[in-house]
């Protein structure tokens, strides 16, 4: 039987580059399994042919989510690699890059933490490229700096987990904070926005502002990222309880970059901007054009729900040409992210029967909250994220931890 010094499990990004890196050491003998083939596929290798990849076996495992309460029940179709290469074989060459706005309010939220819990520092901190390497080593800093608990936007679903554990086994808690990092973890929790339930909420909003009744359009992001499908459904869920009145007449996706978002809102604007009634939109550069295609046009007659909040938004909304945005809580994120990694190092623990949610990535998710904002709370939203933040620290004690006495 051959002997190893390192097996690793998986040729996805993480199991190649771990792999790459050790095998730097002549002296190592190293074994990296993939239980997919080859990634031959033209498919793989030319971004058009990135659709033809999903539900195809020999390059995708075919998981599906945990049925989603607001769909339905329905469970959604959650594309993974099972190939060399992982999952990074079959996403048409696309990474989701996080939305500064998504996070920028951590800041804050950790300087109220501090003064409220009686914390003795929090600092926040982005890496100047949107790299592992570059997160790692920031983390590593800060814990020189004596640090002893760290909240993280993960730059790498799997590949983050490594730093995360040896932290916890050093005796310094980790959580991620808006984006999930993938089970098995040894990060606390997952803190982040139920995605599919902002888009159903925004569209109930939207449907309730046109009266349920209208035609209505949907803009969104990257097919390739999960999300996008649960939004896709979310609001299919939210135009079927609208009793008939209600259909969505285009669905226009892929377009979370800013040129093919301006072309094609625009074209569907030009070609049938007089049929449609309302527009959602569930992805923030889709949201940003939307708003500023209705400004340029001056046109009021269209009610708009958005998501984030961008200034371009927030201003149409002032200037009435978008009804309301749905805003994803980071305030929260941060604000009770920094509460409980607190008590953690305290000694309280997770209760056994803590009442989490499920994603594709773990099951142990807590909705850190949607806001809806419309003219009449737009210059005071940062307190109703402050407000929706409160209630859930209200109860979060009893309904997740066990403290000792």
């Amino acid at each position: 039987m051959a002997k190893f010094d390192y097996v690793i499990v998986g040729a996805g990004s993480a199991g190649c580059v771990l792999a790459n890196r050790l095998s730097e050491n002549p002296n190592l003998s190293i074994c990296l399994i993939e239980a997919g083939g080859s990634d031959w596929s033209p498919f793989i290798h030319i971004p058009a042919g990135w659709a033809s990849n999903f539900n195809n076996p020999s390059v995708d495992w075919g998981y599906h989510t945990a049925p989603e309460i607001e769909l339905n029940e329905r469970k959604i179709f959650w594309p993974r690699g099972k190939v060399l290469g992982g999952s990074s074989a079959i996403n048409g060459m696309i990474y989701i890059r996080g939305v500064p706005l998504d996070f920028a309010a951590w800041e804050q939220a950790g300087l109220d933490a501090v003064k409220d819990f009686g914390l003795g520092k929090a600092d926040y901190r982005v890496p100047a490229e949107w790299d592992l390497s570059q997160q790692n080593e920031l983390i590593e800093s800060l814990v020189g700096q004596g640090y002893n608990a760290v909240l993280v936007f993960p730059g790498d679903a799997v590949g983050t987990n490594k730093i995360l554990g040896e932290l916890d086994d050093a005796g310094i808690p980790t959580a991620a904070l808006a984006g999930c990092v993938e089970q098995p973890t040894q990060a606390k929790f997952c803190f982040g926005t139920d995605t599919g339930h902002s888009a159903y909420l925004g569209t109930k909003e939207l449907i309730k502002a046109l009266g349920g009744k209208g035609k209505i359009a949907h803009f969104t992001g990257f097919l390739v990222d999960p999300n996008t499908t649960l939004r896709i459904n979310a609001v299919e869920q939210a135009v079927s309880e609208a009793g008939g009145g209600v259909e969505i007449i285009q669905v226009i996706a892929d377009i979370d970059a800013y040129e093919p978002a301006d072309e094609k809102i625009n074209a569907f604007m030009a070609a049938q901007g007089s049929e449609v009634d309302g527009i959602v939109t569930t992805a923030w550069v889709p949201a940003v054009v939307a708003a500023q295609a209705l400004t340029n046009m001056g046109d009021k007659r269209i009610k708009m729900v958005g998501i984030d909040h961008d200034e371009v938004v927030l201003k149409a909304i002032k200037d009435g040409y978008v009804h309301g945005t749905m805003l994803q809580n980071p305030y929260g994120q941060g604000y009770i992210g920094s509460y409980v990694m607190d008590k953690v190092r305290q000694g309280c623990e997770f209760k056994a029967d803590a009442p989490w949610k499920s994603t594709a990535q773990t099951d142990q998710f807590i909705d850190s909250g949607t806001v809806f904002v419309d003219i009449s709370d737009v210059d005071t939203y940062v307190m109703a994220m402050r407000g929706i933040s409160l209630e859930i620290l209200e109860t979060f004690d009893s309904t997740y931890l066990n403290c000792p006495s």
